[in-house]
């Protein structure tokens, strides 16, 4: 029986995939009880040719290659598809799973038949190792809603990193959780998405992650033009937080989610104004194309953003023109 599945987005991951893979050949369960699918994202280094060469002596690793480049998300996707194992936990391949970290999550997880399971961990700043600790645990699972609640109130980012928890595989297809189809914050959609359907949420104090920072990105460089990400940033990532919030009960996890909504979409100018002139016409060809998720936010914008959108049916010179006064006008 495949108890669990390790799931890695890889693209322009050929330095660090390795090591990676080295943390999680290295647990406490046998290789009969756990698998390792690594999805190739239409990757441009060797990064396919080190996992093949890991496949060839460990045969739990599994390697699915996409035709197109779908971006970390899609590429998660694909992995849960794929995925055989009863709880799935999603690695970024640069990142390194601590030794022996299987048995006592998986135990815990099992023994409570638990939707979510989160854990504490750590990184390296400055050569010294900060580990984040979940200090307050529930003697009891509860649910996603009141886990934020209770652990997580004004720190959002705390249940955002996928990383750190471990997702039962039915009840994401129960709920048909995935991720979603945009190029920025598909993370946060997930987690939250998952967190206000789950019924039995629960944490441990055991550090089981080493997150390595790095300067550039590790699955998400697709590509030089920016608009695209921008857009998904400022205007359908909080559009899918929007649609969350229907489905919420609490007040406090709801208050929470209007906040990151008014916060992204007022991104929206600020971020325009960074970008080069061609990519600041991608974005207003994105705006004329996305009339419906700008009108359900627009609620949440300021007068300058929302200013903004209304313009997105004017000549693309006056609109560039107002981000160009705009630019002049904003205060740093």
């Amino acid at each position: 029986m495949i108890k669990l599945s390790f799931i890695l987005p890889c693209y322009n991951v050929e330095p660090f995939i390795g090591r990676c893979l080295d943390s999680l050949l290295d647990q406490d369960l046998p290789y009969d009880e756990y698998e390792i699918i690594c999805v190739n994202d239409c990757s441009p280094d060797n990064m396919r040719e080190v996992v093949l060469d890991y496949q060839k002596r460990y045969p739990i690793i599994r390697l699915i290659e996409h035709e197109v480049n779908k971006t970390a998300g899609g590429a998660r996707n694909t992995g849960i598809e794929a995925a055989k194992g009863e709880y799935l936990w999603f690695v970024d391949p640069d990142d390194v799973v601590q030794k022996n970290s299987l048995l006592i999550l998986l135990e815990k997880a099992k023994r409570e038949q638990l939707d979510i399971l989160f854990f504490n961990y750590q990184y390296d700043d400055k050569h010294k190792k900060i580990t984040r600790l979940q200090t307050l645990l529930p003697e009891e699972a509860v649910s996603g809603e009141s886990f934020v609640e209770t652990f997580f109130k004004h720190n959002l980012t705390g249940v955002c990193t996928i990383w750190r928890s471990l997702y039962k595989k039915d009840f994401l297809n129960e709920n048909s959780i995935r991720f979603p189809q945009i190029k920025a914050s598909q993370d946060v959609v997930f987690a939250w998405k998952a967190l206000a359907s789950a019924q039995k949420v629960s944490s441990i104090d055991v550090n089981a992650y080493f997150y390595v920072l790095r300067q550039d990105s590790t699955t998400g460089s697709y590509g030089r033009n920016k608009a695209v990400p921008t857009f998904s940033r400022t205007v359908l990532f909080p559009y899918e937080l929007l649609e969350i919030k229907k489905q919420v009960k609490s007040g406090i996890v709801a208050n929470e989610i209007d906040n990151t909504i008014h916060w992204a979409v007022n991104e929206m100018l600020p971020s325009v104004v960074k970008l080069p002139k061609q990519d600041r016409k991608t974005f207003y060809i994105e705006i004329k194309d996305k009339g419906i998720q700008i009108e359900k936010i627009r609620v949440y914008m300021n007068k300058k953003n929302s200013l903004l959108v209304k313009l997105k049916n004017s000549p693309f010179l006056i609109w560039n023109s107002y981000v160009y006064l705009a630019s002049l006008l904003r205060n740093e």
